[in-house]
């Protein structure tokens, strides 16, 4: 009882204080931006419809997996019915479902606040920071990453399997809120949920505006059109491109378009340092050791694919990714010692 007291404490306190972080952010954003009150509420309310679709989803395939796996240790006799209804029954008395609502609210807040942020505030910045970035890749590498990794991997079918699961990177992004969210353990949901919202607003949001970037993608475009080796890589993209469709390019075209129009677009805005995708990506294989090491081995692998390939699509440098990995990585253990104090 003690300890079911501890937790809901816990959940009432941290969680309100992130979820007012969160609200406090979405303010400064809204009156800093040129956005009207209307299209603010209009682009949160797009997020809130869509969102929620795929937290139900992920929901329910949480639920097969526990009923599968209970079946499998009772031998099938268990009852399924009885397995989501106790779980929702204990959600209930611990806290009225607060610990699941408070994580899943920040993010129908905090995503469309930052899409604001990224597209309406960034895009005034210009990007000062990306021939730094390009020559501190060039200076570890001695040649763009991005080709080194074509060299030696790149294929019509290599790029397909990149592209697509690179751009299916929004799946975890929501998986982990919402597993923290249904977990038991509120240490592990705070320090997650600080994790996140670090994640949105010191890497993408401060840290973007402090050191505006664009990325390879679009260096030629907004930065130096003469650059070769940008040029080449862009190219050995478009060149697959050209058999079958490239999401990266396709969406690289939509930003780019986004960027010159003052409508607020869906996933809208222009940044590439440090890497909100690498940070996230992070963040999810430290939340998966927290459950099993294995899956946070394999994750740990997803996390490294997600950096890679952000440098082989030509959406960041790989000091972008190195960057957040790190933060994140920081945060994590500064939190983790913070805990014990």
């Amino acid at each position: 009882m003690t300890n079911r007291f501890q937790s809901n404490s816990l959940d009432f306190k941290a969680g309100g204080f992130l979820f007012s972080l969160v609200l406090l952010y979405a303010t400064i954003v809204f009156f800093i931006s040129p956005v009207t009150l209307s299209e603010y509420l209009t682009l949160i309310e797009t997020y809130g419809k869509t969102l929620p679709v795929a937290f139900i989803a992920i929901f329910l395939s949480t639920q097969i997996a526990g009923i599968v796996t209970l079946g499998l240790k009772t031998k099938f006799k268990a009852s399924p019915f009885a397995f989501c209804f106790n779980q929702l029954k204990e959600k209930w008395q611990q806290d009225r479902f607060f610990s699941f609502i408070w994580p899943i609210s920040t993010l129908i807040i905090l995503i469309p606040s930052f899409n604001v942020f990224k597209q309406t505030i960034l895009s005034e910045r210009g990007f000062t920071t990306d021939p730094f970035l390009a020559k501190l890749d060039f200076y570890i590498f001695q040649n763009d990453p991005g080709l080194i990794l074509h060299s030696l991997i790149g294929s019509l079918k290599t790029t397909l399997i990149i592209d697509n699961l690179y751009h299916a990177w929004f799946l975890p992004m929501i998986l982990g809120v919402i597993l923290v969210s249904i977990c038991s353990s509120a240490t592990l949901r705070i320090r997650y949920m600080s994790c996140y919202i670090f994640s949105w607003i010191v890497i993408g949001s401060i840290l973007a505006w402090l050191f505006p970037s664009a990325g390879p993608c679009f260096y030629i475009d907004f930065v130096n059109p003469n650059h070769g080796n940008y040029t080449k890589l862009m190219n050995q993209l478009y060149s697959h491109h050209q058999e079958i469709p490239v999401n990266a390019l396709i969406y690289q075209q939509y930003l780019s378009e986004a960027f010159n129009t003052k409508n607020l677009a869906i996933g809208g805005g222009i940044s590439a340092m440090p890497s909100v995708h690498v940070a996230l990506a992070t963040l999810f294989a430290l939340g998966s050791f927290s459950l099993n090491k294995w899956l946070g081995y394999a994750m740990s692998l997803y996390t490294l694919f997600i950096w890679l390939g952000s440098v082989y699509l030509g959406w960041h440098y790989f000091v972008d990714g190195l960057i957040s990995l790190v933060l994140i990585v920081f945060f994590w253990k500064w939190l983790q010692v913070m805990e014990k104090k």
